[in-house]
């Protein structure tokens, strides 16, 4: 059951995506403009280099609290961490809220 939490929590976190936010905010589709992904790299070319380092940082960001708060909330399980992490970067990758189209997954893993 706690390897079940930790990869719901780290999909959970992982789906969260700050370059559809920062999108969002300005009323445009990071999905159809620049390279159509929802990553850092995009960010930059479509809304300047604050917002790719902060996407970049949220990114990098969500995967590593993830495997730490699951490395917190199940301590007796070795690869809670581990397991966390790269549901995190699958949640970024296949968020459900955007119809499993996420980001590359670069920064993340």
């Amino acid at each position: 059951m706690g390897y079940f939490l930790a990869i719901l929590m780290g999909y959970l976190l992982g789906c969260s995506n700050l370059a559809y936010y920062i999108g969002r905010a300005a009323k445009k589709d990071i999905r159809k403009d620049g390279s159509g992904n929802l990553g850092a790299s995009n960010a930059t070319v479509l809304f300047g280099w604050k917002a790719g380092v902060s996407v970049a940082v949220h990114d990098i960001g969500k995967a590593l609290l993830a495997a730490i708060f699951a490395k917190w909330l199940f301590p007796e399980l070795e690869y809670a961490g581990a397991v966390a992490g790269v549901a995190a970067v699958l949640g970024h990758i296949f968020p459900f809220y955007l119809k499993f189209r996420g980001g590359k997954g670069t920064a993340a893993f």
